[in-house]
């Protein structure tokens, strides 16, 4: 099923605003209105004056985008008038966001977060989405496609111009454009004659990761001896290392190394290739799900690689990629990713820098 055409979405929120404020819903006439062409609509009811910005996509640097927007519109806007951000179902993470920047939303599923209207508070929450976005943008924080923005966030502050980037990252220059051109247009970068620089660390970092995947092939789950997680990831660093097998140790353990927060059972490890019969005899491991203690992730697409480090000998996941990696681990990762960004990567101390 494909979501509705914008005139049809503009009858369902006229229609759901009416019926949560208990009034007729009126288009405002535009023609005296000079700042309202920037607006997907702009409508009267209840007394209220209401400026509509509409996004199909709710992912977080959609909407981000889309408050950046509203809040540049705003200056230009008489007092009274009242923004409303409107998405095709708005999620958690966007919903987190926009409660944060201070604007209202709806969605077309009849969700809401109404409240900076006077004498008006609603909040409707629960209802599934009634479609699919129709057509596909461009997945900046696909495998491959994701290599960019962990690239930026590791040389943030510096400008790089387009070939660096495409050495950088060994995207093609096609496909590096494309990636370029949606960032810009959810205002992630800047551009200049210096070349591409990040604007917006904390909200790339947010987007990644919700759009998070393992950047592998395929993810074989086991148990080796040990009597710790230190002890399973000094364990498999030795033996990669005796092979030769290029490696680099992401989630809880990485974030362990990085920070030293909580302990951890769970050792995982990003592989280049895929583990041997002959490694699997020589560790001890015995493939299994339930009560896993190490995690090989097998054949690694190279973000997970770009700025790791050797700590202790042990080859180590840059700390942004461990950030974002640790949205698919168990155990204490939310707390973990949690001090990690506040203690190790402070993406907010540099937005805008």
């Amino acid at each position: 099923m494909s979501s509705p055409s914008e005139s049809e979405a503009r009858s369902i929120w006229r229609g759901l605003l009416q019926a949560n404020l208990g009034d007729t819903v009126t288009g405002a006439g535009l023609s005296h209105l000079p700042w309202a062409g920037k607006w997907d609509d702009v409508l009267d009811c209840a007394g209220h004056r209401v400026a509509v910005e509409y996004k199909v996509r709710s992912d977080t640097a959609s909407i981000a985008s889309a408050v950046d927007q509203m809040r540049q519109r705003l200056k230009d806007m008489p007092s009274g008038v009242h923004p409303l951000l409107v998405v095709a179902h708005m999620g958690p993470t966007g919903r987190a966001f926009c409660d944060r920047a201070g604007f209202d939303w709806l969605d077309l599923a009849g969700n809401a977060h109404i409240t900076r209207l006077p004498r008006t508070r609603i909040i409707i929450e629960g209802r599934p989405p009634a479609a699919r976005p129709r057509g596909r943008k461009s997945n900046v924080f696909a495998t491959k496609s994701s290599r960019l923005a962990h690239w930026l966030l590791l040389r943030q502050g510096q400008a790089h111009t387009h070939q660096q980037l495409v050495d950088a990252t060994r995207l093609d220059k096609g496909h590096l454009s494309r990636i370029l051109a949606r960032l810009e247009e959810l205002r992630l970068i800047r551009r200049s004659e210096e070349g591409v620089r990040l604007a917006k660390p904390s909200l790339i970092l947010d987007a990644w990761r919700e759009a998070y995947q393992p950047p592998c092939r395929s993810v074989l789950k086991g148990v080796i001896p040990s009597r710790s997680g230190q002890d399973s990831v000094a364990t498999l660093a030795g033996a990669l290392l005796a092979g030769e097998e290029e490696y680099v140790i992401g989630g809880l353990a990485s974030a362990w190394m990085w920070n030293g927060f909580a302990d951890f059972r769970i050792s995982t490890c990003y592989l280049r290739g895929i583990v041997s019969p002959q490694f699997r005899k020589e560790i001890g491991f015995i493939e299994t799900d339930r009560g896993a203690n190490v995690w090989f992730m097998q054949e690694t697409d190279d973000v997970a690689f770009l700025g790791s480090e050797r700590r202790n000998g042990i080859c180590v996941a840059s700390p942004w990629f461990t950030y974002v990696d640790l949205a698919i681990h168990p155990e204490r990762a939310v707390d973990a990713a949690a001090h990690l960004r506040e203690h190790v990567l402070k993406p907010e101390q540099t937005d805008g820098a």
